[in-house]
């Protein structure tokens, strides 16, 4: 397997691994602040999160990057079993990082919803392109 490919993989792993940093720190900056105090609500997450919107919106982007994000990894894998690891191929894997990264920073600072569902919907197509490419 070309190891080309894995470079791309643990860019989105650091990503994925950075934003676990980020929760963690809101949420514990949160906690002591006396900002986040129904501590009970993390036994069954039931009802409204009592944390504030810094903090939720760390956490929404932590799951956003174990949905999509987990068609990326078998892509990449799959490139690198069939041999083709190629300029397209990194290219694509490579522009899919690239394009969740600043989907995370929108998300997570500014949160613009328009614009982060923009960006979203344009990190698709090199995933899409990723897909196709290996299969055909």
């Amino acid at each position: 397997m070309d190891k080309a490919i894995f470079y791309p993989m643990l860019g989105m792993a650091t990503l994925t691994f950075g934003v676990v940093v980020l929760l963690a720190k809101r949420r514990f900056a949160a906690i002591g602040k006396g900002e986040t105090t129904n501590l009970a609500f993390f036994k069954t997450f039931r009802g409204e999160s009592p944390e504030p919107e810094g903090v939720q919106t760390a956490q929404r982007n932590l799951t956003n990057l174990f949905e999509m994000p987990m068609l990326f990894y078998p892509a990449c894998i799959a490139a690198g079993m069939l041999g083709k690891v190629d300029t397209v191929t990194l290219s694509l894997a490579w522009a899919y990082v690239v394009i969740r990264f600043v989907h995370t920073l929108v998300h997570v600072t500014g949160n613009d919803v328009r614009t982060r569902f923009k960006i979203f919907f344009l990190s698709n197509l090199p995933l899409m392109a990723l897909w196709a490419y290996i299969a055909f």
